[in-house]
């Protein structure tokens, strides 16, 4: 199994945070991979990758980092 993250260690990503737009290095990243269930039968995968500040103090899903800040505000 091949897991892709959208950022590397040391990458530099925005989100926001106390709405305000936030940058910061990725300092750990976790991965949670669960497997989604119907009843009895197995229908794949849940990819939870979250991203941390330094000394990881703050926690960001994946879905909320954005390589620029121009993606960021485009996405609000």
């Amino acid at each position: 199994m091949t897991i892709d993250t959208k950022f590397n260690y040391y990458d530099k990503c925005f989100t926001m945070l106390d709405n305000k737009v936030y940058s910061f290095e990725i300092e750990r990243i976790d991965v949670n991979v669960t497997p989604v269930h119907a009843g009895a039968k197995h229908t794949g995968l849940n990819k939870d990758i979250s991203y941390y500040d330094y000394q990881c103090e703050h926690r960001f899903n994946e879905r909320d980092c954005y390589a620029t800040k121009e993606e960021l505000l485009a996405s609000l």
